[in-house]
């Protein structure tokens, strides 16, 4: 899932401190939530038959995530039964120990990674008998993105004089570094802050200029110091950080990667395209600032405060080198059985990518989204086995750059390979191999067993809500969940939301491994992830086999204007 930081952070680096069926809930007690109170809220009821032996074994950390398998696959039509039973927590482990494992270097989008793990989803989509319905007959919708790396001899910071004489010349990879991705030359005044609390940033000296921080007050929330908060809410126009750390990230030893979807689509980019974010090793401002007339305020005992730099001028002049790298939608089609109606498409989705390597460690994104791409390649399987087809067709879709923006599915929507009015639903996994835990909350992940959070599905279309609670009642019984609707615009449904497409998204929460290297494959509850995947196949075999598609009640403009009615009446309140 996409990551949320607020607005005024975004664009800016992060200053650390130092440094087998599978079906229903287990006996134990199931939580009790407000949520569950909720309108429309269905909490799952207890199997009572005697339980049979689940196919296959689990090295789960929660292994009561089942109920009896005569129970349910009693219930579900013969239509589709064969689909329904075959999936599988063993095959769900077998497929997301590949997608996760290092060799895919967490499948960081435009990276070599994502494009091995391109090709796997699509040798899958092969062996099940999808339909290709992308690029060249092939199972890739080609996503435009470029890698951009700084010509490192070609690149510099320099400190000028009044008369535009050149003082010194700190080049990329001698002293000058940080997140350095766009081609650049230009001159600026500039202000140096020495922040040791918050209150040593003058708001009015630095809004709108260049700053040069150098930043020792106490660390705040979202990983950053107070005192960066306070510089970053008084608008700069650019930040220059005196940072070992931040100085080290040599932009000419490591490619960028972005969206290059045209003019058209520059919306987007996403938090794709950044300002430049320059850094200075302690070494290098220091002599920047002694030739400055500032090296006094580097003493160990100096007092913070801020600085306007009067008679000189900072100059960068910074030089890429730009290619197209490979990124793309998988994509694979099963074509319905109606001859009027298999022209409507139900889209079922996950994304591919994940954070790929930070530093020198890889993040292997095992449940984001990992699971979801697992439980996608476990409906379509289910889909393939089936002798009968649903009426209308199944779009299976796994997504690239939603880490950085949910750009994969944005660029679908803008450029569909089907007629986005074909489409009546689209429903969406992301995260669903865990069990919700929240030290905020105090929630722990045995509460959490039976829980799935249901995002979305009363905003646009009240059928499409019914068919998932009726689905969830005969074949899966999750407590379903409603208190996650703020993560509603951060996973791919929602570029779909934005076409008036009605949308469900499944979730099983956030956890303390959320976009951390420690998002591994051994943390994986597989019987859960089994019992999503179950789940999603029941409500999209509805949902394509009913004569009518879900109505659209409400566009996602009417939804999201009366949530900005609701914001502002509180307000008032």
């Amino acid at each position: 899932m996409s990551a949320r930081i607020p607005s005024l952070l975004l664009g800016f680096p992060l200053l650390l401190a130092p440094a087998t069926l599978a079906l229903g809930p287990q006996d134990s007690a199931q939580k009790t939530q407000a949520s569950h109170k909720a309108q429309g809220s269905h909490k799952a009821q207890g199997s009572q038959t005697t339980p049979v032996e689940p196919a296959g074994p689990t090295s789960s950390p929660l292994v009561g995530n089942r109920l009896p398998t005569a129970t349910l696959l009693a219930d579900v039509p013969k239509l589709w039964r064969k689909g329904f039973a075959s999936i599988q927590a063993e095959d769900c482990r077998k497929w997301l120990e590949v997608l996760s494992a290092d060799d895919m270097e967490g499948r960081a989008t435009g990276q070599p990674g994502f494009e091995k793990a391109a090709r796997w989803v699509a040798d899958r989509f092969r062996e099940f008998g999808l339909e290709p319905v992308g690029e060249n007959k092939g199972y890739f919708q080609m996503v435009p993105f470029a890698a951009t790396q700084v010509a490192s001899k070609t690149s510099w910071l320099a400190l000028l004089d009044n008369d535009g004489q050149e003082l010194l010349n700190i080049r990329v990879g001698r002293g000058l570094g940080g997140r350095i991705t766009e081609a650049s030359t230009k001159t600026m005044d500039f202000v140096f802050v020495l922040a040791k609390k918050a209150g040593d940033v003058d708001a009015d000296k630095v809004r709108g200029k260049t700053v040069m921080l150098l930043d020792q007050s106490e660390m705040g929330p979202y990983g950053r110091t107070k005192g960066f908060v306070a510089l970053m809410r008084a608008r700069p126009a650019s930040i220059v950080l005196i940072d070992e750390k931040q100085a080290s990230l040599d932009p000419s030893a490591a490619r960028s990667v972005r969206y290059t979807g045209g003019r058209q689509s520059q919306n987007l980019s996403g938090r794709c395209r950044r300002p430049n974010r320059y850094a200075l090793t302690p070494g290098a401002a220091a002599q920047l600032l002694e030739r400055a007339g500032l090296a006094t305020h580097l003493d160990a005992k100096a007092d913070g405060g801020t600085w306007a730099v009067v008679g000189f001028q900072l100059k960068t002049h910074i030089e890429v080198e730009t290619k197209a790298v490979f990124a793309c939608n998988v994509v694979g089609m099963i074509r319905g059985s109606d001859p009027r109606l298999s022209k409507e498409i139900v889209g079922i989705g996950s994304h591919l990518d994940h954070i790929g390597i930070r530093g020198s460690v890889i993040n292997n994104g095992a449940d984001d989204d990992g699971s979801g791409t697992t439980g996608l390649l476990a409906v379509a399987r289910a889909f393939s086995m089936n002798r009968t087809k649903p009426r209308r067709s199944l779009l299976f879709m796994a997504f690239c750059g939603e880490e950085m923006g949910l750009i994969g599915s944005k660029h679908y929507a803008a450029h569909p390979i089907f007629d986005n009015r074909r489409m009546v639903a689209e429903l969406q996994m992301d995260m669903i191999g865990r069990n919700e835990e929240h030290a905020r909350t105090k929630e722990k992940a045995e509460d959490n067993i039976n829980s799935l959070h249901l995002v979305g599905t009363q905003k646009l279309s009240d059928e499409l809500h019914q068919i998932c609670l009726d689905a969830n009642d005969k074949y899966a019984r999750f407590a379903f969940e409603y208190d996650e609707e703020d993560v509603f615009s951060r996973s791919d449904h929602v570029s779909f939301a934005k076409k008036d497409i009605p949308i469900a998204f499944f979730f099983t929460g956030f956890h303390p491994q959320y976009h951390r290297p420690t998002d591994t494959v051994d943390r994986i509850d597989f019987p859960k992830l089994a019992r999503v995947a179950r789940l999603v196949y029941a409500i999209a075999w509805e949902t394509a086999n009913r004569e009518n598609r879900p109505k659209v009640d409400r566009t996602y403009t009417e939804v999201m204007e009366a949530q900005r009615a609701k914001r502002r009446k509180r307000q008032r309140k």
